[in-house]
């Protein structure tokens, strides 16, 4: 199955592993054959614009191959934004196993995918019992992705996690970058009060370290110092 729109990806991976030498790098191919091994196995389903995924059908659980669209995975509890989701990827691998939710996808544009319940998926399994390992290779990747995000987010230093978000957010495709105000990426992924980040961006600007256009519409990041309030040029 092709997408029917073209591929969005980010321009370049903010969540870059350290030291690794491009030994642990996304298992793209990988995650390529799995999906095209399990669409036989699914069903087509239309996902509106803002429509969260229920990753639990009639007591059963069941995945999604995403191929077309963007997405993004979200806490239960709140809404925060953990991260945007580009295809291709599978929503629910992890759940299938663990029977657990924190999280959940939410269709940002209207879209269709494939759905596979559980016992399908299993099935597949069986007949290919080759895709076991691609699939320990997916969900190591995703673990230690998602451990290297928290370090940089979770910090109890502000600025340096509103740095970090600016720059994952200069990282994001042209056409999501020119429709998201700078601000609400922010408030949207941390639970900073709003005054301390328009605080670091009004003086983030003032020293043209980054370029904000009208409406609050990031163009570009110039350089982002070590220490913003100690930095002379504030």
């Amino acid at each position: 199955m092709k997408p029917k729109t073209p591929s969005l990806n980010r321009e370049k991976d903010s969540y870059e592993f350290p030291n690794s030498s491009g030994t642990f790098s996304h298992p793209g191919k990988e995650l390529n054959v799995l999906i095209e091994t399990l669409i036989p196995y699914g069903e087509p389903v239309q996902l509106a614009k803002s429509q969260r995924i229920y990753l639990k059908q009639k007591e059963e659980n069941a995945c999604y191959l995403l191929i077309d669209g963007y997405y993004t995975l979200r806490y239960q509890n709140d809404g925060t934004i953990i991260s945007n989701i580009y295809p291709p990827i599978i929503a629910g691998l992890a759940e299938l196993f663990a029977k657990h939710n924190p999280g959940y996808f939410r269709a940002e544009v209207a879209t269709q995918a494939i759905r596979v319940n559980e016992r399908a998926f299993f099935k597949c399994l069986a007949d290919h019992p080759e895709q076991w390992l691609t699939i320990a290779k997916i969900q190591s990747y995703t673990i230690l992705r998602l451990l290297l995000r928290d370090q940089q987010i979770n910090t109890k230093n502000a600025y340096l996690t509103v740095c970090h978000l600016l720059r994952d957010l200069s990282a994001q495709p042209a056409i999501i970058r020119e429709h998201t105000i700078a601000a609400h990426y922010i408030l949207d992924r941390t639970h900073l009060a709003r005054s301390t980040i328009m605080n670091i961006l009004a003086k983030l600007q003032r020293g043209n370290h980054i370029v904000i256009k009208k409406g609050g519409y990031m163009v570009e990041i110039n350089h982002l110092p070590e220490n913003l309030f100690k930095d002379k040029t504030t």
